[in-house]
């Protein structure tokens, strides 16, 4: 899969992507100016507004050695695993917590 923007916030399609590839199979080729480029560094990252670059990227995605491939879409699904929606709650609650403006209390339901 390509997600090649040229500016981007998280780009939630790619997460998509490799959440759905649980037979680790595909590559994704990813944008240097997607917001998720930070959290998968195991993507072919590439600088849509090169497309020499841009092409070397998505031969290296396609002629990869299915084993490196495989390693790369499980590393990017362990990560989206450990950050999913409840570590983002816990952090952005601890962190509104240290500014002492609201009181709450977190449940685990």
């Amino acid at each position: 899969m390509a997600v090649t923007p040229l500016r981007d916030g998280m780009n939630l399609v790619a997460k998509e992507y490799v959440a759905a590839r649980v037979d680790d199979s595909g590559a994704l080729l990813l944008s240097e100016f997607a917001g998720a480029a930070a959290e998968m560094p195991e993507a072919y990252l590439v600088n849509p507004h090169d497309l020499e670059g841009l092409k070397q990227g998505l031969l290296a995605a396609l002629q990869a050695d299915p084993a490196d491939a495989a390693a790369r879409m499980r590393a990017m699904r362990a990560h989206l695993h450990r950050y999913d929606i409840r570590s983002w709650v816990r952090s952005y609650l601890s962190t509104l917590d240290g500014t002492g403006s609201v009181p709450h209390e977190l449940t685990t339901d």
